[in-house]
């Protein structure tokens, strides 16, 4: 299975970073990764904007490229914050009208 796989072809999430001013480093392949019955690359960094650090890993999927998760651990006034979002496409949608009650 190949990393490139997941790669940005475009580049635009490296221009999004770099617009934010945000800087990353370490930046290292962790291996390969079973989430939700999907195969995925795991992905490990440390992001620096300013004087926040945070220590990250992202999910990318082995087939499509998609993040499918990132886990993020910074520290904020002493405190240690855990940020997780999870990831999911094509998920079927139903949006329904609201029903409308005329006898008041």
């Amino acid at each position: 299975v190949d990393p490139e796989a997941a790669a940005d072809p475009e580049g635009s999430l490296l221009e999004f970073i770099e617009m934010l001013g945000l800087t990353l480093s370490d930046v290292q392949l962790v291996g390969p990764e079973t989430l939700d019955g999907r195969e995925t690359f795991v992905y490990s960094y440390t992001e620096t904007l300013g004087e926040l650090t945070a220590q990250n890993r992202v999910w990318l999927g082995v087939n499509d490229g998609r993040l499918y998760r990132t886990e993020s651990i910074s520290e904020l006034n002493g405190e240690n914050l855990l940020t997780l979002a999870v990831y999911e496409y094509d998920v079927p949608l139903v949006i329904e009208a609201p029903q409308i009650n005329e006898g008041g």
